[in-house]
């Protein structure tokens, strides 16, 4: 898996257990299109 800064290698599966539920809670709370350009919007608006 890369990150912004380094590759880890993530074998025990405990590890990739948790990178799995974080996905998901991640996944969760994706916005796509509209409401992702509202969500950008609302941000740049903020600055």
């Amino acid at each position: 898996m890369e990150t912004p800064t380094a590759e880890l290698k993530v074998t025990r599966l405990q590890e990739v257990q948790q990178y799995e539920r974080l996905f998901s809670l991640l996944q969760a709370q994706a916005v796509y299109g509209r409401d992702a350009r509202r969500l950008i919007t609302k941000a740049m608006d903020g600055l």
